[in-house]
């Protein structure tokens, strides 16, 4: 994410989301009330046209802003669908849904202005990240490569000559190849504090890899399939959107770790967790919360019609230093949660009967 103007003074923030990850921040900071503007193309009828037929307009770009009413976020078409009224440009007070994509620069201003988790929200997203480990594999052929802010740099490379399948030493080389393989990913995870490894390729091999991965070297990696490997591969990853599903699928993977924690305390009947927001208000007003989940379905809501007591357990987890998580609830942990009433907190210490 970019941040291309600031004027809080104003509550006005202009940004450029730049990946799929973006949309998914701005989609828990645009809120119903807000007004978005963007370029948009609306049909624009000439006044001074003289025609028997009525003008139906021709579709120009214009700069409009949109009081928003929802905010719909569709990660199979990477865009956010932002519905509303506009109140500035052409057809004032028409409905129009700005569908915002990676590229697409927005303004959004909050009237009452910015609260500190929005904005650190914003500064999560803007902030540099651990490069992305891509790992294009086929039989005997590996490259890495990591995936900068400024592109593509290859740093590894293992060939190893692995017989033909009817090749009687054929496994054998290929566990050999798989460790030496092994090896330099662990090299440039250490060295580079590489978080997310995507690994892909043409053929089986690299379903076969990424196994050999996690169970020899306790490392997990989201396979992708490609055409082409060698650096044609890692490029094809790319194009493909590996590098966003793989920071999204680290994060989902968080929030399922400390979700599972939470039922696993409520099956043995532990007193170190609490449900439900009141249970999870007096948690945080003493300090006891070491993590807060809170679905992302009532946090909307929450912000939206000003829930203080939702909003009061995130400020003072916040302040006694506790995760806050947003959770997604567009998978099934997520949903899980929302049976809970939406959130729930692991504790350092018991609640004082």
């Amino acid at each position: 994410m970019k941040v291309v103007e600031e004027e809080l003074d104003k509550g006005s923030l202009e940004l450029l989301p730049e990946n799929l990850d973006d949309l998914w921040h701005l989609y828990h900071v645009i809120r119903e009330g807000d007004l978005v503007f963007a370029l948009e193309k609306r049909r624009v009828k000439d006044e001074r046209a003289e025609t028997i037929r009525r003008d139906k307009g021709e579709r120009r770009p214009v700069y409009i802003g949109v009081r928003v009413k929802d905010v719909a976020f569709d990660r199979y078409s990477n865009r956010l669908r932002i519905k509303g009224i506009i109140e500035h440009g052409p057809e004032s007070g028409s409905h129009h849904t700005i569908n915002v994509t990676p590229g697409k620069r927005i303004k959004v201003v909050k009237e009452e202005g910015w609260s500190d988790k929005d904005l650190e929200r914003i500064e999560e997203a803007e902030a540099s990240r651990p490069p992305v480990l891509l790992v294009s594999v086929d039989a005997g052929e590996g490259v890495l490569g990591l995936v900068r802010d400024y592109g593509l740099d290859v740093v590894g490379r293992v060939k190893h000559n692995v017989p033909g399948k009817s090749g009687g030493d054929r496994r054998a080389e290929m566990m050999e190849f798989f460790h030496r393989l092994a090896d330099e990913i662990e090299r440039v995870v250490e060295e580079h504090d590489v978080e997310h490894v995507v690994v892909g390729g043409p053929g089986f091999v690299k379903s076969d890899f990424a196994s050999f991965l996690r169970e020899e070297r306790g490392l997990d990696a989201v396979v992708e399939d490609t055409g082409s490997s060698g650096e044609a591969g890692l490029i094809e990853m790319i194009k493909r959107g590996a590098v966003e599903r793989a920071v999204e699928e680290a994060r989902i993977a968080e929030e399922v770790k400390h979700l599972e924690e939470v039922f696993k305390r409520i099956g043995k009947g532990e007193d170190t967790v609490a449900y439900g927001k009141e249970e999870c208000l007096r948690a945080a007003e003493i300090g006891a919360v070491e993590v807060l989940l809170v679905a992302d379905e009532l946090f909307r809501r929450a912000m939206v019609e000003g829930d203080e007591e939702l909003l009061k357990a995130v400020e003072y987890a916040e302040r006694t230093g506790a995760d806050v998580l947003i959770v997604s609830t567009e998978h099934e942990w997520g949903e899980r949660l929302k049976e809970l009433g939406g959130v729930a907190a692991l504790l350092r210490f018991a609640l004082p009967t």
